[in-house]
C-alpha cells in the first residue's frame, strides 16, 4: 500500500518485476498509478481512497470561513524525536487560547496514537486539548481542515 512508480532504468525494472511476482496486491492512493501498473501487467492492483484524495478540490470551498482559533496536530513514530518542539509549539497554542485537535494518524486508535494523546495531555494539562475523531464525519473533518 503506498506509492509505486515504474522504474525507467534497465536492473531496476527487473528487480521491479521480481518484487511485482512476490506481490500479492497493490492498493494505491493514485488513479493515474492503477492505471499505469495494469498496464505493466499487474493484475491485482486497487484504488485506495485517502483523506487528501478529497480534500485537494475542497480546499477553495472551505478558505472563505471565518477563521477559527483552532489547529489540528498529529504525529507519529518518526515524529517522537521531535516530541518536546512539537509539545511547546502546543503549549503555545493553548496560551493563546486556540483549542488543540488531535488526530490520530490511524483511522482507529493504536497504541502509539494512544500513547502519544495521553504524554502529551499530560505535560499541557489543558482542557482544549482534544481528541478529534474524523472517522464521525468525513465532511466536518474536510471542513476542520
Amino acid at each position: 500500500m503506498g506509492g509505486v512508480q515504474i522504474p525507467k532504468l534497465f536492473w531496476n525494472r527487473i528487480l521491479f518485476k521480481g518484487i511485482l511476482y512476490a506481490t500479492k496486491k497493490i492498493f494505491s492512493r493514485d488513479l493515474q498509478e492503477v492505471e499505469n501498473l495494469k498496464k505493466y501487467g499487474c493484475k491485482d492492483v486497487e484504488f485506495f481512497m485517502d483523506t487528501s484524495y478529497f480534500a485537494i478540490d475542497d480546499r477553495k470551498k472551505y478558505k472563505k470561513e471565518s477563521k477559527q482559533n483552532y489547529i489540528v496536530v498529529n504525529i507519529n513514530r518518526n515524529g517522537r524525536l521531535f516530541m518536546e518542539d512539537f509539545i511547546e509549539d502546543i503549549k503555545k497554542y493553548l496560551h493563546m487560547d486556540y483549542v488543540v485537535y488531535f488526530v490520530p494518524v490511524c483511522a482507529g486508535w493504536t497504541d502509539d496514537d494512544r500513547r502519544y494523546f495521553d504524554t502529551i495531555s499530560h505535560l499541557v494539562n489543558n482542557k482544549l486539548f482534544q481528541v478529534y475523531d474524523r472517522r464521525k464525519d468525513f465532511k466536518e473533518f474536510l471542513k476542520l481542515l
